[in-house]
């Protein structure tokens, strides 16, 4: 027989409003919300869904030695910053390591990490463009080709694959891509406003990290950003680091994007150590190479530059639930998985409940 008890929070974010209230949680599932009595404090979120996480707690996903020892460490530690579900991010590796890479990072999607869950694979790479390749070695980028995705689709649950469409063979692979049901992201691409436009209206669906390693916004050659961020039907992903963007670009991207902003970490090994170096990762040289910042940080940060609270919310749990086409995921409602986040009156995450269990 299921337990039935209650949070004892005082709110909850239900469908992009705060309703007062307790939650109601019985088993597995959500069983109530806006629950009388409420609680003295505490406001109940969606856990957190995160699409670009390149490794966690001290956990590389490039490397192909990880077990899933390593996995269910990193879930476990991402779950502490109120994130239950992810997409293990990949970006570009040496050619040969993807066969012996991708089988282990399928198993870990397949398996019960104990922490978030590993919903898919976001392939971020190899097929971009060498000149935005940002911290992507340009020796190991590849040039387009169907065989070669279909190889590594074959192998492990890829969802959503990051490309550059302007390169020889690109728009060909999105092709592909969406008839195998991959969701299609444009990143790490000089592609200008035409080719973005011909990129997205053959199904690509969203940008990574906008204003990072692509084409700039300027007055007379808008880029793939402004393309992005006045479709309507395109979702746009950025890094709420405030290292990665500019706390007025990330304001601006916000306000143009409006419900099709997704936050993302982009999040690296040392993310979720007690000795990251805060809040992104640089080479020798200065270049920024991964985000250490976890998520509800990023959201602190965009309700500090006055992004309302419901909106920066939703940017880290409806809305990339939407852009996976999950609407299981992301949302505090009767009867779906109670993935429940409480946060203090600070927003630092007080309790965190994977699947109705609490999570430590």
């Amino acid at each position: 027989m299921s337990t039935t008890r209650r949070l004892g929070v005082a709110a909850a974010l239900v469908d992009d409003r705060i309703v007062p209230g307790d939650v109601e949680v019985s088993g597995d599932q959500i069983t109530g919300v806006g629950c009388s009595p409420a609680g003295a404090t505490g406001l109940a979120v969606p856990g957190f869904v995160d699409l670009q996480v390149n490794g966690f707690g001290g956990v590389p996903f490039t490397d192909p030695d990880v077990d899933l020892d390593g996995y269910r460490h990193a879930a476990a530690t991402m779950a502490r910053s109120g994130v239950t579900s992810f997409l293990l991010t990949i970006p570009t590796v040496a050619p040969g390591t993807y066969a012996a890479l991708l089988p282990r990072a399928a198993e870990a999607c397949a398996a019960d990490l104990g922490g978030a869950r590993a919903l898919g694979i976001h392939l971020e790479g190899p097929f971009l463009a060498p000149r935005r390749r940002g911290a992507h070695r340009e020796d190991w980028l590849q040039v387009p080709d169907r065989a070669a995705a279909d190889t590594m689709l074959d192998v492990a649950p890829i969802t959503l694959m990051t490309l550059a469409p302007e390169i020889d063979g690109g728009m060909a692979l999105l092709d592909h891509l969406r008839r195998r049901g991959v969701i299609v992201s444009l990143g790490h691409t000089d592609a200008d406003a035409e080719a973005a436009h011909a990129a997205y209206d053959h199904g690509a669906t969203a940008v990574t990290h906008l204003w990072n390693a692509q084409r700039p916004i300027t007055s007379r050659d808008p880029g793939i950003g402004a393309v992005a961020l006045t479709r309507a039907d395109v979702w746009v992903c950025a890094i709420a680091d405030l290292a990665h963007v500019a706390g007025e670009s990330l304001a601006l991207s916000v306000a143009a994007a409006g419900d099709r902003f997704v936050v993302v970490t982009d999040a690296v090994a040392p993310a979720g150590t007690p000795d990251a170096p805060l809040p992104a990762l640089r080479d020798a040289a200065g270049n920024l190479f991964g985000s250490t910042t976890p998520i509800d940080q990023g959201i602190r940060n965009l309700v500090g530059l006055g992004v309302p609270l419901t909106s920066a919310l939703a940017a880290a749990t409806r809305r990339p639930a939407a852009l996976l086409g999950r609407p299981d995921l992301g949302r505090l409602a009767p009867q779906l998985r109670a993935d429940v986040v409480v946060l203090a009156d600070d927003l630092t995450v007080r309790d965190v409940l994977l699947g109705g269990r609490p999570h430590r």
